[in-house]
């Protein structure tokens, strides 16, 4: 534990995240967070001023990670539903506009995230998981999933 750069309690417990948050504390862990159900925890704890206690129902897990590097609790988000995403499969030729650029600047172009890219010759290509300074190449097949808002972005780039 004492390795470790950040410590998340997420458990079903409220009790067992504050001791866990508070044993990550006192095992030198400078930045820990726990998930709490119990809204009157977030303020008893917030005063006890050891970790960054973040409240179940207004915030999500990629806001409690924000809380803990940064600090605050910054905005309270609602997490998307399943029927808002879509994924899009792009065959990556010699003049589409993600070859040859990063993983995160095409994420950022569709404004959605890449979980996959299938890479190889032929019928034998391997699912790879990216990570954001990957380039991709001509003959990829890059997976993206975006909310349907932006849908409109990746028919421009599949011709549609």
């Amino acid at each position: 534990m004492e390795s470790f750069d950040v410590a998340v309690a997420s458990m079903d417990d409220d009790n067992r995240n504050i001791a866990m948050a508070m044993q990550a504390t006192d095992k030198g862990i400078a930045r820990s967070g726990l998930l709490l159900k119990d809204t009157a925890l977030v303020e008893a704890v917030k005063r006890i001023g050891l970790t960054r206690p973040v409240s179940q129902r207004q915030i999500t897990i990629t806001s409690i990670l924000r809380a803990i590097h940064f600090g605050d609790l910054g905005d309270f988000s609602v997490p998307t539903s399943l029927k808002d995403l879509v994924i899009v499969l792009f065959h990556i030729d010699e003049e589409h506009p993600f070859r040859g650029i990063t993983v995160n600047k095409a994420s950022a172009r569709l404004r959605g995230t890449m979980p996959i890219v299938f890479r190889g010759e032929g019928q034998g290509k391997s699912p790879i998981v990216p990570d954001g300074d990957m380039e991709i190449l001509e003959g990829d097949i890059v997976m993206m999933v975006l909310k349907q808002e932006h849908l409109a972005l990746a028919d421009e780039l599949n011709g549609g």
